[in-house]
């Protein structure tokens, strides 16, 4: 399953893609050698990237967030694109979305290292 949105913010646009990790995925990823790398404690099924720009524009997220369930998924989705129509990815209803789940919940990678400071 995967979605994804155009979201505008003072006329700059971003994009928002999910998709599910498959079983492939998931068992290429090796429990281990995924949670020492990223510090995750699970194995993703779902995965969120944000790319600033228009998509033809953006290969590289600016952060991607990583979710165990479809429910978490879809909820930090329309979390998200909230978050950013209201101030872009770097204002505050992002930054909370960035550091409001539990690690249980969501990992987060911050692809762009201005998104991590105050």
């Amino acid at each position: 399953m995967g979605k994804f949105v155009q979201v505008r913010f003072d006329e700059k646009p971003f994009a928002l893609s999910m998709i599910g990790w498959g079983f492939l995925r998931r068992y290429k990823s090796n429990k281990r050698g995924f949670m020492r790398l990223t510090g995750a404690s699970f194995i993703p099924r779902y995965e969120i990237a944000v790319y600033d720009g228009a998509p033809s524009l953006s290969y590289f997220a600016e952060v991607v967030f990583y979710y165990p369930d479809k429910a978490s998924a879809l909820q930090k989705f329309d979390e998200l694109k909230a978050a950013i129509a209201g101030g872009g990815i770097f204002g505050q209803q992002f930054r909370k979305v960035i550091s409001g789940a539990g690690p249980h919940k969501q990992h987060v990678w911050l692809v762009n290292p201005a998104l991590g400071s105050a």
